[in-house]
């Protein structure tokens, strides 16, 4: 009886592998190609991270020793072949520094949109462009954009309540731009240099 069943079940076994076999097949072969696919993508990605930081690290290098157009070329190139690094976002932020403080504001403001765009996972990050945006903003004489900017700043700090009461100031707000100081204050070590310099514009306020 015993061998009758296991012929049996061997039969089962070849109708059920004949009816589902190719099926089983086609799935092993997909799920091979789906792991092969994943561990290239891991592999091709770490490549272009280690790129992109030996990349960066050339671009401090050559800031410290102000090369300054070898650096901002070495920026450019982060930004058009690793677009998707963290390091070209820095690199962009680098970009816009120098050409808000030749005062290229344009061109700045459009670096720090795209770090906005392609940051967009990254609050730090662009937090820190829409700070430097605002300062632009008021740079370009436009106060109420520094502060729609700011609206959109995730995180409360020092420097955004600072930015925010010179918008204030800009915009004749002066009891507005009297409680954003307070707040940059409260924010700040009160020795510091930087809580200095905030009740320094507190007191210039008009009484």
């Amino acid at each position: 009886m015993s061998h009758i069943d296991d012929q049996e079940r061997v039969e089962q076994i070849k109708a059920w592998w004949k009816k589902y076999g190719n099926f089983c097949l086609g799935g092993l072969v997909i799920a091979m190609l789906a792991i092969s696919g994943w561990q290239y993508w891991s592999r091709h990605t770490q490549m272009l991270q280690e790129e992109a930081s030996s990349l960066y690290q050339t671009m401090l290098y050559q800031e410290y020793a102000e090369d300054i157009t070898g650096a901002s070329k070495t920026a450019n190139q982060l930004i058009g072949q690793y677009s998707d690094t963290m390091y070209a976002n820095f690199a962009a932020l680098y970009l816009a520094g120098n050409e808000a403080t030749s005062g290229q504001y344009d061109t700045a403001v459009a670096q720090l949109n795209w770090v906005i765009v392609h940051a967009s996972e990254n609050t730090m990050v662009t937090d820190l462009a829409r700070l430097r945006l605002a300062r632009l903003n008021l740079a370009m004489q436009n106060p109420q954009a520094a502060l729609n900017t700011l609206s959109q700043v995730s995180t409360d700090s020092a420097m955004k309540f600072e930015i925010t009461g010179d918008a204030e100031v800009a915009l004749g707000q002066i009891a507005a731009a009297k409680q954003a100081y307070q707040q940059a204050m409260m924010a700040l070590p009160p020795e510091s240099q930087e809580a200095s310099m905030i009740q320094m514009k507190l007191y210039q306020l008009p009484a």
